[in-house]
């Protein structure tokens, strides 16, 4: 695996959050609630990706970039979620 898949991953999240971030406070603006989730497994991730590279510097890691990879996918799959919200009322 190389380094540029965990980079298209990482740029894929920023994105998604980008997206739901331009929503807030607007008409269509999503729950605090799944906000913070939003929050709490961006945080995730980003403690994962640290991970992952203090355990590369240390050797082999190709398990942490995986996880790595794998919250960053949870990431974009919760925006893409937030976006499109609960259906009509």
């Amino acid at each position: 695996m190389t380094y540029w898949v965990v980079a298209v991953h990482v740029l894929a999240a920023l994105y998604a959050l980008q997206a739901v971030c331009a929503e807030i406070g607007g008409r269509r603006s999503p729950h605090p609630d799944r906000v913070i989730a939003l929050r709490v497994a961006t945080g995730a991730a980003c403690v994962v990706l640290v991970l992952a590279v203090a355990a590369d510097v240390l050797g082999p890691a190709r398990l942490w970039w995986e996880f790595a990879m794998i919250a960053c996918v949870f990431v974009v799959a919760l925006s893409v979620r937030i976006l499109k919200g609960d259906g009509p009322r």
